[in-house]
């Protein structure tokens, strides 16, 4: 029998994360990283958002994480489903 891979406790053959905090943290981490120009300002509430522009290049990016993190699952679920037939 195959042993599960342990790391500090964690079963690291089955990991559940949620798709769209994931691609927001990706996007907004790329955006960061790469995006020249303003990123943040102040809203009416005094709450911080994207400016127009940054908000613009993070919506692609999203797109971008989100759709290689849903094409991988879709994947991923098709190989259990085959596996457990």
């Amino acid at each position: 029998m195959k042993k599960k891979k342990k790391e500090a406790g964690v079963n690291l053959d089955h990991v559940v994360v949620n798709m769209v905090e994931l691609a927001s943290e990706l996007a907004d981490a790329r955006l960061r990283e790469t995006f020249k120009g303003k990123i943040d300002k102040r809203d009416a509430h005094g709450d911080g958002v994207y400016t127009e522009a940054a908000q613009d290049e993070f919506n692609d990016l999203y797109d971008y994480y989100w759709d290689m993190i849903y094409t991988y699952s879709e994947k991923e679920t098709l190989k259990i489903t085959k596996l457990m037939i």
